[in-house]
């Protein structure tokens, strides 16, 4: 049913219906009244789009992913959820892992009359950068993982600093002294924290970061496989634990070492971080600290309604801190003493 049919049915004109749509003011109380019976016994759903266009609202909020992970299914249904409250849907693109198509699907959500951008950022380029602060001027942005230090663009951050810190320790306080890292894609502003935090702990422990300990990733299960296969061939020592960027990497460098006939956490420990659904489930019980990641997508959304609703308030950033959870993939080497 369209909207001219329910104005044929009720006896007013168009625009007196969308008037009642978009309660506007204009209508005589029993006109208003005579409408909204017609509508609701016909069960009419105005197009949110059609309305916007009348209204200067679309009702939709644009959400950009790298790519469809684990890593996000929890912060989006938060979005989702939150969104479903207010009335509002949420286009969703995804460059699949190819950082060139975030610019792409970034100037093509603005360009779908979004009321505002949630941007999960995947590579930061300078680009990227005049763009967001370009599309920032017109519609709200909130950043997730990755914040524009220079500019005044909010975000939600998780504390990767902190969180790794809280991992390191850990292992350190397990009696873990030859600690290998594997670490976060080189573009990732963000898990360069983690890594800093690795060395960090390492120089205030007075531990040796030897040859071969440290090696990249993508955050995927493979590149995790991949860096535990070369931390075990570029290393003269076996290390006692590894601590992996994310937990995917984690899985992965685990995989690699059950292939091999290595225990885990009997020959060596794997720590992750994140705590994504999987880890709970997996063998063994993924050690890791965890990110809230409901909580860090209903923040950002409510952030951005709050831009939303006034564009005028000063950008600010939250930092969401992390927390430790101890499962079973390290062992405790004091126990042995």
């Amino acid at each position: 049913m369209k909207i001219k049919d329910i104005a044929k049915l009720a006896g007013v004109s168009i625009a007196t219906v969308s008037r009642v749509v978009n309660d506007k003011p204009g209508v005589r109380d029993e006109v208003r009244e005579k409408v909204k019976e017609v509508i609701k016994e016909h069960e009419y759903k105005p197009n949110l789009i059609a309305r916007g266009l009348s209204s200067k609202k679309s009702n939709i909020i644009g959400l950009l992913l790298p790519k469809f992970t684990a890593y996000y299914t929890e912060q989006v249904d938060a979005i989702i959820n939150y969104c479903n409250q207010k009335g509002y849907r949420v286009m969703i693109t995804s460059s699949v892992g190819r950082f060139e198509g975030e610019l792409k699907n970034l100037n093509m959500l603005y360009k779908s009359q979004v009321e505002g951008i949630l941007y999960f950022v995947g590579k930061m380029t300078e680009e990227k950068k005049e763009n967001i602060e370009k599309i920032n001027k017109e519609i709200p942005v909130v950043l997730l993982d990755q914040a524009i230090e220079e500019l005044s663009i909010p975000a939600v951050l998780p504390d990767n600093y902190g969180g790794a810190v809280k991992a390191m320790n850990y292992l350190v306080n397990s009696g873990h002294k030859k600690i290998a890292f594997i670490k976060a894609p080189y573009y990732d502003l963000e898990g360069e924290k983690r890594y800093r935090a690795y060395q960090d702990i390492m120089k205030r422990n007075n531990f040796e970061i030897k040859e071969g300990y440290v090696q990249g990733s993508d955050y995927s299960i493979e590149s995790g496989y991949k860096a535990m296969e070369n931390i075990l061939s570029k290393s003269d020592q076996m290390p006692t634990a590894v601590l992996a960027s994310n937990d995917g990497t984690a899985i992965g460098a685990i995989n690699y070492l059950r292939e091999e006939g290595i225990e885990v956490p009997e020959d060596i420990s794997v720590m992750g971080i994140d705590d994504i659904e999987i880890a709970k489930h997996f063998i063994p019980k993924l050690t890791t600290v965890k990110q809230d990641l409901y909580y860090v997508g209903d923040e950002a959304i409510k952030l951005l309604f709050d831009y939303i609703d006034n564009k005028d308030l000063k950008a600010k950033k939250l930092i969401v801190e992390q927390e430790l959870v101890i499962r079973d993939s390290v062992r405790n080497l004091n126990d042995k003493l």
